[in-house]
């Protein structure tokens, strides 16, 4: 049984190791297809997101963790439109933050509306509604 256990986490592992090697292939693709010749992309390992932020700063040469990012993807709920055709008013938009920052969707809705209000829209404070997507929804974007 124990030697059964040793090759089922043999083979999670080869699989993890596969579906990361896929997700990078597909990020720099996208990266490529974006223009971006500067990106660099670095596999971690899976309990990356456990460890500090001093530790991913290591982990990836970064001057200092003010240097670290995340990427979250938003939906506008109360979004007047059901496409993403309006950059003026997208249904979903990709805001990157600072690990030592706090994200300000204050901020983020007085942009918005500066936006709309740019392209001749007049849209109240009721038509926005950002919400965090569901992993699925933002892999799909």
């Amino acid at each position: 049984a124990a030697e059964l256990v040793g090759e089922v986490d043999a083979l999670a592992a080869r699989v993890r190791k596969l579906n990361t090697m896929a997700m990078e292939r597909r990020a720099k693709l996208l990266c490529a297809q974006a223009g971006l010749t500067s990106a660099r992309l670095k596999a971690v390992e899976p309990n990356y997101y456990d460890l500090t932020l001093e530790q991913r700063r290591d982990i990836l040469k970064a001057p200092s963790i003010h240097h670290l990012t995340k990427t979250l993807v938003l939906e506008n709920q109360n979004c007047t439109r059901e496409d993403c055709e309006d950059p003026a008013n997208p249904k979903y938009i990709c805001v990157i933050v600072q690990y030592s920052a706090r994200f300000n969707s204050e901020k983020l809705m007085k942009w918005a509306r500066e936006k709309c209000a740019s392209s001749g829209q007049s849209l109240g404070k009721q038509f926005f509604k950002y919400r965090l997507v569901d992993p699925e929804v933002s892999y799909k974007l």
